[in-house]
């Protein structure tokens, strides 16, 4: 019996067949490639976020301490104020007393004055 009549086809057949077995796990491979590329950007980008979120609560953190220290001062420079409100105030109140010292003074020495230019018309 010849074989030659089949082998043609047959071979053809077998050509065919790795071909498309070739195709298939090329595509697959692409596939597969793709999907390993993609998963590797994702990681990438989770751990890009993690990293921001871990950045942001220090950043919350801190801003809270800043608030506490922020009231602290506050309350410090109320107080700081309310000290040079008050000094104001005094250092008017002195310059009022010092000019009535000096008006009483003047006061003193017409009255002393009059009292000795009285004690001399007496004599």
């Amino acid at each position: 019996m010849d074989l030659t009549p089949f082998i043609g086809p047959s071979v053809t057949m077998l050509v065919f067949l790795i071909g498309g077995y070739i195709t298939v796990k090329t595509t697959n491979n692409n596939r597969f490639s793709r999907i390993e590329s993609e998963m590797s950007a994702i990681n990438t980008r989770l751990q890009h976020v993690e990293e921001q979120t871990k950045i942001t609560s220090e950043i919350i953190t801190s801003l809270a301490e800043l608030k506490t220290e922020m009231r602290t001062l506050r309350t410090s420079v109320e107080k700081h104020n309310g000290v040079v409100e008050r000094t104001v105030v005094l250092e008017r109140d002195q310059k009022t007393l010092w000019k009535r010292q000096d008006e009483l003074r003047d006061e003193l020495h017409e009255f002393q004055h009059e009292q000795h230019a009285h004690g001399s018309d007496n004599k």
